[in-house]
């Protein structure tokens, strides 16, 4: 009996011992198992610290790159301020700093590249990286902006230039138009309609709308009657205000103060125009007489012409006003890069102008009203979301783009003048001049927009005359540039000007828009 009951409990004891040891194995495998999922995690960790966005190693490559651009920056700044100090006058030119350059960096075209007349591009070969010298020393990374959408109005810099980017609008992607304001700096008004393909450009010149920045210095842009413009007789003012703007003397080194307006003691304004001529090979930019009776001035009446009831002397003083007091605070304005098409419209919110390659459509049916109209309408239609405004262009504002155009030079046909702005025979779409061998004159029609351009701007010195918001007389307008018909080598000139009654219909007329 006491046999039986130790067998008993020996074998309940080993029933035990296998339960014991069945759940000590569970134990370790759930363990195990824990224990990998741990290690998983802190790997994950450990993995996301090492190469994550803001991981150790990528800090590091920041870390480095950061200091590799703060040494490069710093031997290009040293460049800069010796540059300065080697010349008499402390302007930086090309020579000295390019010597500068290559006492800190090392051998041009090997080491480094120098390109640009001021501001200066300074491009290191082996990282690939560029700095602008700007004209005063400043030292900028260049930071790549081709190709970017703005949803919203934006202050950048370029160089040394403000540009404000209208919402709604795209810089070009494409090579010669985005790299500088010097050169012509592009944008492309898109809408959130994203260009997969900037190469093929042909089809996205035809298909969006383009501007071209016009850089214009803040602090001349506006001077006030009383202080810079004195007299109390409009002969004194003019004098007064020759002394202010000074004439250039060289088309390298001359002065740039070339204001856009007068602010008037009664806080009206009135447009600075300027006469273009060039003698000795001399460039001479003289502010046209300060009156309000002269030809050539701005914003005036439309008193004489039945077709107009609702512009204003009112109206156009306080879109003159908008626009001088924009483009002084933002430093610049946008203009057309073609000459404004699709102006026949009856509706220009739903069949908006066109400002593309390769159009003339509406030209020859278009007074100078519907002109006006459409350009006014444009902001809505195409830049609902931005705080810009369009406008049909104005005669200062013509003025200013011959004041940035004025240093080039014409190449084609240079026995007629030295300089485009005085002499565009061969850069522009002309009549039949005699020795001009133009492959798109035309005696009919005007040729298709974009055939010509200077600074990325087409047909500023031909195809169509572009009728402007300039005054003549309080019944006329003031056409700017030449046109294809036109075979008389005096007119061929992009500083071109004269007037005609707004109500005229002629296919040698067209238009140009500006945003501001």
């Amino acid at each position: 009996m006491k046999e039986q009951i130790k067998e008993k409990q020996n074998e309940e004891l080993t029933k035990e011992t296998k339960k014991n040891k069945k759940d000590a194995k569970g134990i370790t495998l759930i363990a195990l198992v824990i224990t990998i999922i741990v290690l998983l995690i802190l790997a994950g960790i450990s993995i996301a610290m090492l190469t994550g966005e803001n991981g150790i190693l990528n800090k590091a490559t920041t870390a480095k790159t950061s200091t590799e651009i703060g040494e490069e920056k710093e031997k290009v700044e040293l460049s800069a301020v010796k540059a300065m100090g080697d010349d008499k006058r402390g302007e930086i030119t090309e020579e000295n700093l390019d010597k500068e350059l290559a006492n800190y960096i090392g051998k041009r075209d090997v080491d480094y590249e120098l390109s640009g007349a001021g501001p200066f591009t300074v491009k290191y070969i082996d990282s690939g990286r560029k700095y602008i010298v700007n004209k005063d020393g400043r030292v900028e990374e260049y930071v790549p902006v081709n190709g970017k959408y703005y949803d919203t109005d934006t202050d950048i810099t370029i160089g040394e230039y403000p540009v404000t980017i209208p919402g709604g609008a795209t810089i070009s992607n494409i090579p010669g138009e985005y790299e500088s304001v010097e050169d012509g700096l592009v944008i492309y008004i898109t809408n959130e309609e994203k260009i997969a393909d900037w190469s093929d450009t042909e089809t996205i010149q035809k298909t969006y709308d383009q501007f071209v920045w016009i850089p214009v210095d803040k602090e001349t842009a506006i001077i006030e009657e009383g202080k810079e413009i004195t007299g109390s007789t409009n002969s004194e003012k003019f004098t007064s205000l020759k002394n202010y703007v000074s004439s250039i003397s060289s088309p390298t080194n001359g002065p740039s103060k070339y204001p856009m307006a007068v602010k008037k003691s009664d806080g009206k304004y009135s447009g600075i125009l300027y006469d273009f001529k060039e003698e000795n090979a001399t460039i001479t930019i003289t502010p046209k007489d300060y009156t309000t009776t002269s030809k050539c001035r701005e914003p005036d009446d439309i008193s004489d012409d039945s077709s107009n009831s609702t512009i204003t002397e009112s109206s156009l003083q306080e879109e003159y006003k908008t626009m001088i007091e924009r483009v002084a605070k933002k430093g610049g304005f946008w203009v057309g890069r073609y000459e404004t098409s699709n102006m026949s419209s009856s509706n220009f919110t739903t069949n908006p102008i066109k400002v593309i390659k390769g159009t003339t459509k509406g030209i020859s049916t278009v007074t100078w009203y519907k002109m006006y109209e459409g350009q006014k309408g444009y902001k809505n239609a195409k830049l609902a979301n931005s705080e810009t405004t369009s406008s049909m262009i104005w005669g200062s504002q013509w003025d200013q783009i011959m004041i940035w155009m004025r240093e080039i030079r014409n190449t084609v046909y240079p026995s007629n003048g030295n300089y485009y702005i005085t002499n565009s025979v061969g850069m522009g779409n002309y009549g039949n001049i005699s020795g001009v061998d133009d492959g798109y004159y035309s005696t009919s029609a005007p040729a298709e927009t974009g055939c010509f351009k200077t600074k990325n701007i087409y047909d500023l010195a031909g195809n169509v005359y572009d009728w402007s918001l300039e005054v003549e007389f309080t019944n006329t307008r003031v056409y700017r540039g030449g046109n294809y018909y036109n075979a008389d080598a005096s007119h061929t000139r992009a500083s071109f000007r004269e007037g005609i009654g707004m109500g005229n219909v002629l296919p040698k007329f067209g238009s140009r828009s500006t945003l501001y």
